[in-house]
């Protein structure tokens, strides 16, 4: 159902087929979420969200776990994915079920981020509020 063109956007990742799979889903089942990451960071016009990935098909699965099977978790943890937003992260590894989260450094992760984070921030001149002295 899902062709990934230049075109294509999160919002159609998201449509579902008649089983409930997203394009998300479908993707990391097949082993091609290295296509969902290119529209993921090139759709300018919608947010990723934690819950793109936590949807559901009929079968009770979502892209999480379907990653997890095939050993590439770490695809949707990637900090370019997630900059700026560690709240979302947090949320996402919390749902991560347990036999899956060995193949992810979350410590790691959460640095990553933050550091993507902060490179935006200087990149897009955000100013930070200066330290207050140490007495």
């Amino acid at each position: 159902m899902w062709k990934i063109t230049k075109k294509t956007t999160l919002d159609d990742l998201r449509h579902k087929d008649s089983k409930r799979n997203n394009g998300f889903i479908s993707y990391a089942e097949k082993g091609e979420f290295n296509k969902v990451l290119l529209v993921t960071l090139a759709d300018k016009n919608d947010i990723f969200s934690a819950q793109d990935l936590l949807e559901r098909n009929e079968n009770g699965v979502h892209a999480i776990m379907a990653l997890g099977w095939r050993q590439e978790l770490d695809q949707a943890f990637d900090h370019n994915l997630w900059a700026g937003d560690v709240e979302s992260v947090k949320k996402l590894w919390q749902q991560v079920p347990d036999i899956f989260k060995n193949q992810i450094d979350f410590k790691t992760v959460l640095k990553q981020v933050t550091g993507t984070s902060l490179k935006k921030q200087r990149a897009l001149g955000v100013k930070r509020r200066p330290s207050s002295p140490k007495s």
